[in-house]
């Protein structure tokens, strides 16, 4: 796996899309070729088939509510559609909320499973277009990389002899900085839109803040996440980053 080829994968998915809007390239074009092979479907409340190890426990902010659902949910807002091949693979992974969305994709070959997702944070016009790829050996997965215009996110993995993941290597690295702060510039403005639009509909009461540009992030990030087990699976996950140690996950 290399940058390269995902950058490769990446341009042959924009130049298929040519001039239409990116939503309606995933759900007319690409998501019914993964729709044909899904075997049956689950809800869940998190991102629980995540394919990255110990994601939900890294990620999440109730990882302990975390769980494939018995029951189609009345309320599917901020609920997770998957799609499973009849080998429990997930092939579609659907978020879809008022005003963000997300749609990942995936094939299977002997070794690795190739991705293409949409991202969308529809309050600030931010929607974009990422491709990734994770390696198996033996079973296990090793490394997962994924790929957008402005990042390369990739992960390596380590497991003990018991076969469970206990440290995880990440790295962020933001390919133009310069991304980062247009990012945060059209967040400023769009903050600025909101409170005079509170203005104007009179509900504004009090002194405005002043929005503040975020700085570019480093060209690199490296986090470093080491788990520990007990009799009833994983009961701490720590991060070292920058210097300074912290527990991102504690089994309650």
């Amino acid at each position: 796996m290399s940058t390269e080829e995902l950058r490769e994968r990446l341009h042959d998915y924009q130049m298929q899309r040519g001039n239409r809007p990116l939503y309606d390239f995933f759900v007319e074009t690409l998501l019914p070729e993964y729709e044909q092979d899904v075997d049956r479907w689950v809800w869940a409340n998190d991102r629980v088939l995540d394919l990255r190890p110990l994601w939900v426990q890294r990620e999440s902010t109730a990882p302990e509510l975390a769980g494939v659902l018995t029951l189609t949910p009345l309320e599917k807002a901020y609920k997770w559609h998957y799609g499973l091949d009849k080998d429990g693979r997930v092939l579609v992974a659907r978020q879809e909320n008022e005003n963000d969305s997300d749609l990942s994709l995936w094939k299977y070959e002997e070794g690795r499973a190739e991705g293409v997702h949409y991202c969308s944070y529809d309050m600030n016009s931010i929607h974009y277009i990422q491709v990734s790829e994770c390696i198996r050996e033996d079973g296990r997965i090793i490394s997962h990389m994924l790929l957008s215009g402005h990042e390369v996110d990739s992960e390596e993995y380590e497991y003990d002899t018991a076969g469970r993941v206990v440290r995880i290597t990440r790295e962020r690295n933001f390919i133009t900085p310069e991304a980062e702060r247009e990012r945060a510039n059209k967040l400023r403005l769009d903050l600025e839109h909101i409170n005079q639009r509170r203005v104007d509909m009179g509900l504004h009461t009090g002194p405005m803040p002043t929005p503040k540009v975020v700085p570019a992030k480093p060209d690199v990030i490296v986090l470093e996440y080491a788990a520990s087990y007990d009799d009833k699976g994983c009961s701490q996950i720590q991060l070292h980053s920058e210097g300074v140690d912290r527990v991102v996950y504690q089994r309650k």
